[in-house]
């Protein structure tokens, strides 16, 4: 499986390499992950997903997962100051 950090490539996140994906390695971590979390009692699993990644959100529907209508995503850049 080869997965890497977008901090690789400049931005935040774990993904399967575009060369490995169709090759079951996206379902593997997925359902790695789902082990864990059940191990460590988890009620569920929580991730964003950039907004115009039809693929990733089919991919993810697949496996299960489903838009949060209740909580949005929010970020904070530091380094930045705005006062």
């Amino acid at each position: 499986m080869d997965l890497r950090s977008e901090a690789d490539a400049g931005g935040e996140g774990t993904f399967v390499d575009e060369t490995a994906r169709s090759s079951g390695a996206g379902a593997a971590l997925i359902d790695g992950l789902k082990r864990h979390a059940a191990n460590i009692g988890a009620p569920c699993i929580n991730w964003t997903v950039l907004a115009t990644n039809e693929t990733a959100k089919h991919f993810y529907r697949r496996e299960g997962g489903s838009h949060d209508a209740t909580w949005e995503p929010w970020t904070m850049p530091i380094g930045r100051s705005r006062r």
